[in-house]
């Protein structure tokens, strides 16, 4: 459940800033949150070394949101049309330090090179 939490609270800062899918709504069952709603970005493809760039963008626009990602990955990067998204914020926090969001970005190239299959992060959003 703290991850879905996470998941859903990482939303709120990007809403209307084009990084993530957009947030649709809470899945609930006898008023408890079961699971959400995001928009489904179509024919999009995870990202590759190729994406480097863009990939690179879209992580600066989430780190000026105030937002560390903690599980960059080349599955956590949709890309469609030359244009990135976001996803999996399961383990996003709030970041105000930039020693932190710098060394999230410079992770990034070998990131998107590694063929592994492997997501997770450090841990859920946090006030």
């Amino acid at each position: 459940m703290d991850y879905m939490e996470a998941e859903t609270a990482a939303y709120q800062p990007i809403e209307g800033y084009d990084i993530g899918p957009q947030f649709l709504c809470h899945l609930t069952e006898y008023g408890c949150v079961i699971g959400f709603l995001v928009e489904q970005i179509a024919n999009a493809r995870f990202a590759g070394p190729q994406d480097l760039d863009i990939c690179q963008k879209i992580l600066t626009r989430l780190h000026d949101s105030g937002i560390k990602h903690n599980d960059v990955n080349r599955l956590s990067f949709l890309i469609r049309n030359s244009k990135a998204r976001l996803i999996d914020f399961d383990t996003a926090c709030k970041c105000d330090d930039s020693n932190p969001l710098a060394e999230e970005l410079r992770s990034l190239q070998e990131a998107l090179e590694s063929s592994s299959n492997r997501v997770g992060g450090d841990g859920p959003y946090s006030d």
